[in-house]
């Protein structure tokens, strides 16, 4: 999908607040649709309770748990990936309610639960370094091997336009 916003010059700030607005529901309606799985496997751990989920456009991470007031933060970035990495987000946060810390069990459960955890999280990582830092091309090539299905080349035309010239 593609979302076209038009503005004029000096309004480009209130356009993209616009559009992380729409980021918003696009991330509350992920999380609505996928947490139940999730919950089922913390209500064997403990915790018997939705939580309430709030999406900020933040800049240094991609969520938060927050167990005493029963709230998980979401980076309104999220909108930009796969919903792989979305979801990996999702997993890790949740399972903080019932392990709070970093801990071998903790990564252990995220990957029982989500085997592509490691995987998604990578890609998300790669993405994010992918503007302020080098990254060796062997391990591109491997997250781009692994994340792609179909390569659609396009040309653009004179006029400006593109143009679909190879499907593989």
């Amino acid at each position: 999908d593609e979302i076209f916003i038009r503005c004029k010059r000096g309004l480009l700030k209130d356009a993209v607040s616009v559009y992380y607005k729409f980021a918003e529901k696009e991330i509350l309606d992920f999380v609505r649709s996928n947490q139940d799985k999730y919950l089922k496997v913390l209500q064997d751990y403990g915790y018997h309770t939705k939580p309430i989920y709030k999406i900020k456009m933040v800049k240094s991470m991609w969520g938060g748990c927050y167990n005493k007031k029963n709230l998980v933060n979401l980076s309104a970035r999220l909108i930009h990936y796969e919903d792989v990495a979305k979801e990996a987000v999702l997993w890790h946060e949740l399972l903080h309610f019932v392990l709070p810390n970093h801990s071998k069990r903790f990564h252990s459960v995220l990957e029982l639960y989500m085997p592509s955890y490691k995987d998604a999280i990578n890609r998300l990582e790669t993405m994010m370094l992918m503007n302020d830092m080098e990254i060796p091309v062997n391990a591109i090539r491997n997250y781009i091997e692994k994340a792609i299905d179909i390569v659609i080349q396009l040309d653009r035309l004179s006029d400006g336009r593109r143009k679909v010239t190879a499907i593989s």
